[in-house]
């Protein structure tokens, strides 16, 4: 049997070089450009002869990507590069081609991934040599792992208009929350054939994704969510073609529509005056429950609004508040900003947390102290009855307090940088409080009063230790603890977790209390915060209870012993933890090493969702409100004036 087709081999290396085989009446050759190929490697070129080629060039079964009506081979050819993909498209031509019929064009197709023939380049007919024009429209000669190349002549006005490329973007997609992953183009022809020499620019179609720059570098989102990547072919003379790759941002953390979460826990308040022996004690249950959320993102933050539901079962009264929490999620931070609330009682209490507060975690986690917040935030309360309190804290704790009574009655709490402080309580009570700053060794505090018109004064004791300030806080990562005792968390969501405590130290010399504020949260890889205890312990070493200076104001006698201390203690476990399908799939990233000054890259998967400590936080401290106030404000001891104020 005679042979139909005919083999040559060449060793061509990164500089470039061609391969030509001659059988019948034509010769084949193939072109490498300097550059196309990464390393030296044998080029093999096979060339048919007409009508014995591996494929039959036009099927009478038409496919999706077939070639025009009327299509004629004029050979087919193998090519191989012995395992060396080409990085630049290679050049193919084929000399001892006749000059067609007027209105018949020549083009070059290839045998891809659709199993059928498809153009590949436009051929140009110079001196009985059909060669490529590498135009842009098309990817040319880019394939070449035993690739199946024909030249064919085909009536001008059937060929097949330039296909549309196909553009994904490639780079690690599902793409870790905060991280930056850099995304480069793959372009093929439907059919396999890549275009090799585009240029290309990148684009979101979604702001949850977080941003990207035209030559594609994705600075993912900060929490999970899906939508596309577009890339634009921007290569000159190839009509701009974009495509669209859907694109996921991955974390540990839920943070959409669907999750669900339910705490359940204790809390008790323990009052103890000094002058009393038996302390007064209530305890209660808590029951807390984290709904679904929205998101919204401003730059590189995202803002989770989360809706929970809190009810607190004493003995003689349930309590049940409903807050809105709003949690800003940066690349490396985890910050509360803000909370509003509304308990059954219809007391409305809204917290929003100034520049430089509110942190609740560093990512990624790992050993050692990081923050700390400052003080700053702003404190509204109002209740049904027209009382309210408006308080703005500075970042070093000082601040101003006014309570409003429905009669237009204002009191001014003012706590100053070095301890001193002013209660004017004279619309309430005609009483005015002047603090001064402790002085002298050992310490003093010179305290007067103007009660209806009358001043006295005294000297105390400094009950302040040395070098207070109104404000001081730590926040630490332990690393991964076992959960405490108090906390029974079932066992599907494991036995530890990362360990951060937050402490907070308050010296008030306005209203002569030290509180010591302990939030202590133990954060698994999957699920979020397991278990959170918070403890606060505040001596107070003023009462604002009498009539005149003697018993007006009850203080310490020694500088040691407080008038009275409230103990406040509650505990969340984690009960239930209700997720879409996938969203907690990724692993909580930390690590043991030793936490530095400098900022850490933001990279792997991101931490979970706060919002379970961030509102129970904000409950907590509303409680120990309520406990501090019925000892501090002297309006309640003066009644008769304008009636029941109850501040």
């Amino acid at each position: 049997m005679p042979a139909t087709s005919a083999t040559s081999t060449q060793s061509i290396g990164v500089g470039g070089g061609t391969a030509s085989v001659n059988f019948g009446i034509y010769t084949a050759t193939v072109t490498v450009p300097a550059g196309a190929l990464p390393n030296t490697t044998t080029v093999s070129i096979t060339l048919y002869s007409t009508g014995h080629g591996p494929q039959v060039l036009q099927s009478t079964q038409r496919k999706t990507l077939a070639l025009g009506t009327g299509a004629t081979e004029l050979a087919e050819i193998v090519l191989d590069t012995g395992g060396e993909a080409p990085v630049l498209p290679l050049k193919l031509s084929l000399i001892g081609v006749a000059t067609p019929a007027s209105g018949i064009s020549i083009r070059l197709a290839g045998y891809g991934a659709t199993h059928g023939f498809t153009d590949v380049d436009t051929v140009t007919l110079t001196a009985n040599t059909a060669a490529e024009d590498d135009s842009n429209l098309y990817p040319g000669a880019s394939a070449a792992s035993h690739t199946l190349y024909g030249f064919y002549e085909i009536p001008s006005a059937n060929v097949q208009a330039p296909p549309t490329p196909v553009i994904t973007a490639v780079g690690t997609n599902p793409a870790p929350a905060g991280a930056n992953t850099q995304f480069t183009a793959s372009e093929t022809n439907g059919n396999g054939f890549p275009y090799l020499t585009g240029t290309y620019s990148f684009a979101l179609d979604t702001a949850a994704l977080g941003t990207i720059t035209s030559g594609g570098l994705l600075t993912a989102g900060t929490l999970d969510a899906t939508g596309n990547i577009i890339v634009t072919d921007t290569t000159a003379g190839r009509g701009s073609p974009s495509s669209s790759t859907p694109l996921s941002i991955t974390s540990a953390r839920p943070g959409a529509t669907g999750d669900a979460f339910t705490f359940t826990g204790t809390i008790s308040a323990t009052d103890q005056l000094t002058t009393v022996t038996q302390p007064q004690t209530s305890a209660g249950t808590v029951a807390l429950t984290v709904t679904p959320m929205s998101q919204a993102m401003s730059g590189g933050t995202t803002a989770v609004t989360t809706p929970s539901t809190e009810i607190d079962t004493y003995s003689l009264q349930t309590i049940t508040t409903n807050t809105t929490t709003v949690t800003n999620y940066g690349a490396t931070t985890v910050a509360l900003a803000s909370t509003n609330a509304t308990d059954s009682n219809q007391v409305n209490y809204v917290t929003t947390y100034g520049s430089g507060n509110g942190l609740l975690d560093v990512l990624p986690e790992i050993t050692g102290a990081f923050g700390p917040n400052n003080a700053a935030l702003t404190y509204v309360e109002t209740d049904p009855g027209n009382y309210a309190t408006n308080k703005t804290v500075n970042p070093d704790g000082t601040y101003v307090e006014n309570d409003t009574d429905p009669f237009g009655d204002t009191q001014t709490i003012t706590l100053n940088a070095d301890e001193s402080g002013v209660y004017n309580g004279v619309p309430f009570a005609t009483a005015l409080f002047n603090f001064g700053a402790p002085t002298g060794s050992p310490a003093t505090i010179f305290i007067s009063a103007v009660y209806r018109g009358q001043t006295e004064t005294v000297t105390i004791p400094s009950w302040m230790p040395a070098g207070a300030v109104p404000s001081v806080e730590t926040d630490v990562d332990n690393g991964s603890k076992p959960f405490p005792g108090g906390c029974s968390v079932p066992a599907k969501y494991g036995t530890s977790g990362n360990q951060i405590v937050q402490t907070i130290t308050r010296t008030d010399g306005a209203l002569g209390s030290i509180e010591t504020e302990t939030v202590t949260t133990y954060v698994t890889p999957a699920n979020g915060p397991a278990c959170t205890v918070m403890t606060d312990h505040t001596a107070s070493y003023y009462d604002f209870a009498g009539l005149n200076l003697e018993n007006l104001l009850t203080f310490t006698q020694d500088g040691v012993t407080p008038v009275e201390t409230t103990d406040l203690a509650e505990t969340l476990t984690l009960t239930s933890a209700t997720t879409p399908v996938g969203t907690l799939s990724s692993a909580r990233q930390t690590a043991t090493r030793t936490r530095s000054s400098a900022p850490q890259a933001a990279a792997g998967p991101r931490a979970l969702l706060m919002a379970p400590l961030a509102i129970a936080k904000s409950r907590f401290e509303r409680l120990v409100r309520d406990h501090m106030k019925a000892r501090d404000a002297i309006l309640q001891r003066h009644a008769a004036f304008h009636g029941a104020h109850l501040l």
